[in-house]
């Protein structure tokens, strides 16, 4: 038989590539290589990549011409890059929810409080007080008592809680504390600023609250102008506001004083709607409409993201590094580590 072709030679600046994230768990990548971009690469990692060689069969073609033959080739130069396993959500066992899980808060005694929202327009008409819980299962689930029910968040606060009522409009501090704050345009979030202030997200309101924590009385308003419907709050370690606009798709950068910053425009029609920050200052963004979270820098810039198995409402980072999300449809809340 006539002998095989020779293989086409590569490219030389195939030589020169970035590993990508792996795009499906057989590992297959797409990378692009050749100066401006205008080689394209599609390749499958063989067995012996684990013996450090690593064999693909790629093909490659300029934008204006088609694929070419597959070829076999060996690049003992090129190292195995160090593949991060996809995260992997497991459903928190024991959850009966009435209405649905919304924001998320954690405790000092590592127990996590998640709110239980019931929507009047929809459902069975039952109304839930929310859970609190512990991951370790040191202690049973637990419901709160009935000046929880049907909130949208409830935070934790020396002597008692804070609890958001959509429902109602009010903002209601319970314990060693008591006050109401009423008037709200359908409040959602709240957020512990410092040890006196506290965040609130108005929704239809178009504005974020600042309430003194300890008489309930306004201090100010954020982004009245700026915002359309607020919804997700987060706090930065460079003490920066992020506020999520479910309407425009858009996550907000205030500072305290109510200045805005910037906007970060890179979630279109993917409706940004919880927000939390982990301990190395990345963003954690709940997309309900793309039924994901992601994870991000400050400026946007995407890192990774978490499948979830629901519509994403809220995200809680722990202490511990573990991720919970609350999701709808199916109502539940996923843990992730």
């Amino acid at each position: 038989p006539a002998p095989a072709p020779a293989a086409a030679p590569l490219p030389a600046s195939i030589a020169c590539f970035q590993w990508p994230a792996p795009t499906t768990l057989r590992h297959a990548f797409r990378l692009l290589a050749g100066s401006g971009g205008t080689q394209q690469l599609k390749m499958q990692d063989m067995p012996s990549c684990r013996e450090g060689t690593i064999r693909v069969r790629a093909c490659w073609a300029k934008r204006s011409g088609p694929w070419c033959s597959p070829v076999t080739f060996t690049a003992p130069q090129l190292q195995v890059p160090n593949l991060t396993p996809t995260p992997v959500a497991r459903a928190v066992p024991g959850l009966l929810f009435l209405g649905w899980p919304t924001e998320m808060c954690e405790q000092s005694d590592s127990s996590v409080i998640v709110a239980d929202y019931h929507d009047q327009y929809g459902g069975t008409g039952a109304k839930g007080a929310a859970v609190r819980l512990w991951l370790d299962g040191s202690r049973p689930l637990q419901r709160l008592g009935p000046e929880t029910v049907d909130a949208t968040s409830v935070v934790a606060v020396e002597g008692g809680y804070v609890v958001v009522s959509w429902n109602a409009n009010t903002v209601r501090r319970i314990g060693s504390v008591t006050w109401t704050c009423g008037n709200l345009n359908r409040p959602w979030c709240a957020l512990l600023v410092d040890e006196t202030t506290l965040a609130v997200s108005e929704h239809r309101g178009g504005q974020v609250r600042l309430i003194n924590l300890r008489d309930g009385l306004a201090r100010g308003v954020v982004g009245r102008g700026i915002l359309q419907r607020p919804i997700g709050l987060a706090l930065s370690r460079t003490r920066e506001l992020f506020v999520a606009d479910s309407t425009s798709s858009v996550i907000h950068v205030f500072d305290l004083q109510g200045t805005h910053k910037r906007s970060l425009d890179r979630f279109a029609n993917e409706g940004p709607h919880g927000l939390c920050f982990d301990g190395a200052g990345r963003l954690y963004v709940a997309c309900a409409t793309s039924r994901q979270v992601v994870v991000c820098n400050q400026d946007g810039t995407r890192l990774h993201t978490l499948q979830v198995p629901g519509l994403p409402r809220a995200i809680a980072v722990l202490r511990r590094g573990t991720v919970l999300v609350s999701h709808q449809d199916p109502t539940g809340v996923a843990r992730f580590g």
